[in-house]
């Protein structure tokens, strides 16, 4: 109420002084009245009543006219005053909008990237399972199935060649197929894929393979030269067995009872005097002396005239083989002793 009273406050003063002017009209057709008579003055006042009225709605809608184009003025003013405000409302709303974005825009290449990063991660956590799955199957291998993988992975792309009992052995597994696999075509063996990148990237654990290699190539090389050896020595002492065997059909009695009092670990004494010894002492002792270096007794010199003889397996083995000889030997001998005691 109060605030229509003060919006229509000038057209309420307009109208109040309307109404004096009425008043003053009445007063001026009464004089009219008093002047000219009741016709006239009735027409005079009805007249200035008309032009009051008039005048009165006039002002009253100037007055609106002017209300209104100064309400329209004030909206003017006002929204130039608010103008500068809401441009800069809408140019911290549009730079906070291209922020927003931009922050989205980024907030985006940041995901992708941590999402690339995780990739990343899984990829390189499944590699090291699976290297580390890779570690525990090689090292569970044997000893020759490692060496069948270091060898072809050093022949590279060439393979390798199996025997046939290589071949039989690698069908017959089960583990070193995960690292091995068979050309049809050329009958080689090659790395199963992806395992020489593997192999390349373990170094420790090739280089431990290759020691397990060349420990078995040590090993075998080792063995073969043993073999070699145990060979040749079987091939000496037959070779030795047979020159023995014929120099015993060619001793003389002599000689054979020596070579008995060798096996028998008996001592055998001659004299200086004897017939038998002094013909047949320096064959003898050579031949005896060919058969010590050869290992089958050894000897020591008590003086010019004694020998003692100390018997060997190989002797006794002689002695035993060829029993007929030195039997017939041993008899001649005992003869020989019967007469040096009887003397």
């Amino acid at each position: 109420m109060k605030e229509w009273i003060k919006d229509h406050a000038l057209e309420m003063v307009a109208i109040v002084i309307s109404l004096g002017g009425a008043k003053g009209l009445f007063d001026f057709w009464a004089r009219l009245h008093e002047m000219f008579g009741t016709y006239l003055a009735e027409a005079s006042f009805a007249c200035a009543l008309s032009a009051a009225v008039a005048a009165v709605v006039t002002a009253f809608f100037m007055r609106c006219s002017e209300r209104r184009k100064l309400a329209a003025k004030d909206t003017e003013i006002a929204g130039l005053r608010e103008r500068p405000t809401r441009e800069k409302l809408e140019e911290k709303v549009r730079i906070e909008a291209v922020q927003r974005e931009d922050a989205e825009k980024a907030f985006e290449e940041k995901r992708k990237e941590c999402e690339g990063l995780r990739g990343k991660i899984a990829e390189f956590k499944k590699r090291d399972s699976d290297l580390a799955t890779f570690r525990m199957k090689f090292k569970a291998l044997g000893p020759e199935d490692m060496e069948w993988v270091v060898r072809v992975y050093r022949a590279g792309r060439q393979g390798l060649e199996p025997s046939d009992a290589e071949l039989a052995h690698f069908n017959d597994g089960v583990a070193i197929k995960e690292f091995l696999r068979l050309d049809a075509a050329t009958q080689r063996l090659f790395l199963v894929n992806g395992v020489e990148g593997v192999l390349d990237g373990c170094g420790d654990l090739v280089s431990c393979a290759m020691r397990v290699v060349c420990e078995q190539d040590v090993a075998r090389a080792e063995a073969r030269a043993t073999a070699a050896e145990a060979k040749l020595a079987e091939r000496d002492a037959e070779a030795s067995m047979l020159a023995q065997d014929d120099r015993i059909l060619h001793m003389d009695y002599l000689t054979k009872g020596l070579l008995y009092a060798i096996a028998t670990g008996d001592e055998f004494k001659t004299r200086d005097d004897d017939s038998s010894y002094l013909s047949g002492n320096a064959k003898n002792l050579e031949a005896f002396q060919d058969l010590f270096q050869m290992g089958l007794a050894n000897y020591e010199t008590c003086s010019m005239h004694e020998l003692r003889w100390f018997g060997t397996e190989l002797a006794a083995k002689l002695v035993e083989e060829h029993s007929d000889l030195f039997g017939k030997a041993k008899e001649e001998v005992e003869e020989i002793r019967r007469k040096e005691g009887a003397a």
